[in-house]
């Protein structure tokens, strides 16, 4: 960056950074804040600022510094272009699930991180209560190749250059990349040798500012000569700036694990990137103990200091859910939360596809908003990208989508579910009917509910006719199960197997022997191994059937609006029941080998799946299909002769046989 290059980025940054604070400010009063910032540094030192650039820079003038100084340490995202080392991010805008629309990297840096006012004299007075109002705790998550921790160690490299005095540290999960960390922020002051002016940084050393990727001078190093270093000063995972008059024993920026024991430090700024690891996040009781090093280590932070939390969040148990879930505590009691949090996926559903219930597999590129897709940028989250992804890496939902719990997580959009409702009158004839039982049994106290779900499959699809749910105890749920097969004469009833759940059995048929049917009962399992991670898996296939058009609810189904506020909500954190959902992999499970047949026999006709001889017996007793439906419209005939239609007030068929109805009466499958 040259000059010329200078003054561009002055004019682009300065008016074209929707979320910078001084965007609007009047110029007159922008020169004076920078002329303010500047008058902080002695006398001294600033014309030893203005010596060295004009060795390097002369055509620079006295407002020109001030002004560039002043947008360096008041616009991060000026800043990374400034430093020359993080040019992919971008202002790209998208538009987020609340209506507003953002811009990618810009957001982040000038709305999401702490907006420094460089007039203020001392750190200590820019945080006070009176001065600083906005949160002073920080959560950021998002996807992997978005830049957070690049944009972290910018935000370090501004406070360095807003206020000298202040006191970084930096934890992560293991101390390498704690090091790695502070050498890169280090990395933006470190002078290389050589060049044409010796003793122009430091007496006897002939140093100049490193050279940027374009070939030219780094003007941040120009700009900012106070807080230069020569290579070999320091430690690697120290940094201290020579811009302070009296150092403390904590230096600048300084490196440590969350495993290492850290009291007697004291910091202004503590920033935790990445604490939470694959490794520490694998048991509850490794991530109990990172929970407790956070809280422990945060009483290292001086009382006006900040806190900034940013990571990959891996679990609901790890110190970013632990957060989540306290905000959600707060929100839900009415009480004021004091952390500001910024959360995104790398894409999301746009509100068409909503509208629409598409599941993941109907997803095309365009039914997506995009939070980092930018166009010949190859660090893009792109549509291809993800999608490819998503099916070949098992933690996609929390490197992409920051959000552990959709890792297992079968999603049934409640416009899917709505789309999947049909009236009575599209029930087709024949069929077979069956009863799935989903039990409470083995949870104490009966506190879970039992879930009865009777279906007609017929065409290869499940018709869900009725759904009965509720808290019933060890008296009333065989009672429940016989009156269900009394109105619906099911072929057969599955209810799923739990530790002593067989009784049910007997007194089931008990029940149903009092009312005069019989109906076989089958013990069936979803699976093996952890229960609920066991039916998760398994209510994948009850949303492939919904999405394939061969599941259907009935209109008229008792329960519906319970159907579908449980299953929208499955395996989310506002789901509290999954009793519907394991009644309909029960019955998807038990059932789908017949469903598909039904749906194979019903494709052919009545002689495609009969060989010749099969054929010729069945046309002998039954007639061919054109005998058969000339025999069926002479019994038509002959019925309408024998049963002329019924006069008003007339008794007709049913008289005297009692209340019983038949179920399908109104569905109009005998007329």
């Amino acid at each position: 960056m040259d000059a010329t290059s200078l003054a561009a980025w002055y004019t682009e940054h300065r008016t074209q950074d929707a979320n910078y604070q001084c965007r609007t400010m009047p110029e007159e009063q922008y020169l004076a804040n920078s002329v303010k910032s500047w008058e902080r540094i002695p006398a001294e030192r600033q014309q030893r600022i203005l010596n060295i650039i004009n060795k390097f820079e002369p055509t620079l003038t006295l407002k020109q510094v001030q002004t560039y100084r002043y947008l360096a340490q008041t616009n991060l995202f000026a800043l990374t272009r400034l430093l020359e080392k993080y040019p992919d991010m971008t202002r790209q805008a998208y538009t987020w699930t609340d209506g507003q629309v953002y811009t990618c990297h810009e957001h982040v840096c000038n709305s999401f991180f702490v907006q420094k006012n460089p007039t203020y004299k001392t750190f200590k007075e820019f945080t006070s209560k009176t001065n600083y109002v906005d949160a002073k705790e920080r959560l950021l998550l998002i996807p992997r190749g978005c830049f957070k921790s690049s944009m972290n160690m910018a935000d370090c490299v501004q406070y360095v250059i807003a206020f000298p005095e202040v006191t970084i540290l930096v934890l992560t999960g293991v101390l390498p990349l704690a090091n790695d960390f502070v050498g890169e922020i280090k990395g933006h002051f470190t002078l290389e040798d050589g060049g044409n002016c010796p003793g122009a940084y430091y007496p006897k050393k002939n140093l100049q500012p490193r050279q940027a990727p374009d070939g030219t001078r780094s003007m941040f190093q120009v700009l900012f000569p106070e807080h230069c270093i020569p290579a070999e000063e320091g430690k690697n995972a120290e940094y201290q700036t020579p811009a302070v008059s009296m150092t403390e024993k904590e230096c600048t920026v300084f490196a440590a694990s969350i495993e290492q024991n850290l009291a007697g430090w004291h910091v202004c700024v503590l920033k935790l990137d990445d604490v939470v690891t694959e490794e520490n996040s694998q048991t509850v009781d490794r991530m109990t103990v990172v929970n407790k090093k956070v809280s422990i280590d945060k009483a290292m932070l001086h009382p006006f200091g900040f806190f900034d939390l940013v990571g990959t969040w891996y679990d609901g148990e790890d110190c970013y859910g632990q957060c989540i879930k306290n905000r959600d505590k707060a929100v839900s009691a009415g009480d004021e939360f004091n952390m500001k949090m910024l959360i995104r996926p790398a894409w999301w559903a746009t509100d068409e596809a909503k509208k629409l219930g598409k599941i993941e597999d109907e997803m095309l590129e365009s039914d997506y908003h995009y939070l980092f897709n930018v166009p010949g940028n190859e660090h893009s989250l792109t549509y291809k990208f993800l999608r490819y992804t998503r099916k070949t890496d098992p933690w996609f939902a929390i490197k992409y989508l920051n959000d552990p719990t959709q890792m297992h997580v079968i999603k049934f959009p409640r416009e899917l579910l709505v789309r999947r409702t049909v009236p009575v009158q599209q029930l087709p004839d024949g069929g077979m009917r069956v009863t799935c039982v989903d039990t409470a049994y083995s949870t104490k106290s009966w506190a879970d509910y039992t879930v009865i779900i009777t279906a007609l499959i017929v065409g290869g699809r499940f018709y869900i006719l009725d759904m009965k749910r509720g808290k019933y105890n060890e008296y009333e749920l065989p009672c429940i199960i016989a009156a269900a097969a009394h109105q619906w004469n099911p072929k057969t009833i599955c209810i799923e197997e739990s530790v002593g759940v067989k009784w049910m059995g007997r007194e089931a048929y008990r029940e149903m022997a009092k009312l005069g049917v019989k109906v076989p009962i089958r013990f069936v399992t979803l699976g093996q191994g952890n229960k609920s991670k066991s039916k998760s898996e398994k209510a994948g296939p009850v949303l492939r059937y919904l999405g394939d058009n061969r599941m259907v609810f009935l209109y008229s189904m008792p329960g519906k609006e319970e159907l579908y506020d449980e299953l929208s909500k499955f395996g989310t954190a506002a789901s509290t029941h999954d009793d519907i959902v394991d009644a309909l992999a029960i019955l998807v499970n038990q059932f789908a080998a017949y469903a598909d047949n039904s749906a194979h026999i019903e494709s052919l006709g009545p002689h495609d799946y009969m060989n010749t001889g099969e054929r010729a017996m069945h046309d002998r007793i039954f007639g061919t299909p054109y005998q058969q439906e000339e025999a069926k419209q002479e019994h038509m005939n002959a019925l309408k002769g024998e049963f002329p239609d019924a006069q008003d007030g007339e008794a007709t068929c049913g008289a005297g046989l009692g209340t019983w109805s038949d179920p399908f009466e109104d569905a109009g499958l005998y007329q």
